[in-house]
């Protein structure tokens, strides 16, 4: 081997360890946890963490497919290169839902979500003593109670004549008698 050929050979295999060198790894996100019992006034810290990637990475927040921007309730905070976290300062029911943390690199990126689910307690969406009127119906015909809940566990509504609990039958938001 000529001395000339020496070096083209040199040359090509450290121009092949540069380019090896500089190949990197897409982000990698460990799973998130929260916990079960969550109530309303807690504080929640939600942890994205990356297992594996080459910096620089860039971290993202959804809520509901909708991008998560800070206010007074909800803050993120860039831990260190590998770390973000969402604060919530103190949970309500507005808050429950499917949280997704993504990183990004130059080589790719990763996703990682979570269910909150908080339990509170039953808020009327439509309050049926709200409207109350007296109505008369004739036997036989259809009576409905706009009478709108939301809660988790979720909650069960009576409906009383007198003091007898009427049987009803429940779609979505409405119960029939």
């Amino acid at each position: 081997m000529t001395r000339r050929e020496y070096w083209f050979v040199l040359f090509a295999f450290a121009c092949i360890f540069v380019k090896i060198s500089k190949a990197g790894v897409a982000p990698r996100i460990s799973p998130i946890k929260t916990p079960e019992d969550l109530e309303e006034g807690q504080r929640l810290l939600i942890v994205c963490g990356i297992l594996k990637g080459t910096q620089p990475i860039s971290f993202a927040w959804r809520r509901n497919s909708s991008p998560i921007l800070e206010n007074a309730d909800i803050k993120i905070s860039h831990n260190e290169d590998y770390q973000e976290t969402l604060h919530i300062m103190k949970l309500n029911a507005d808050h429950v839902g499917n949280y997704t943390c993504s990183a990004k690199n130059a080589f790719g990126s990763d996703q990682m979500s979570v269910q909150v689910v908080l339990n509170f307690k039953p808020i009327w969406i439509q309050d049926p003593s709200s409207n109350l009127t007296s109505v008369i119906a004739e036997a036989g015909s259809s009576l409905t109670v706009d009478c709108q809940v939301r809660g988790h566990p979720p909650p069960t509504v009576s409906i009383y004549k007198g003091n007898r609990n009427l049987y009803i039958y429940h779609f979505g938001y409405f119960y029939y008698i």
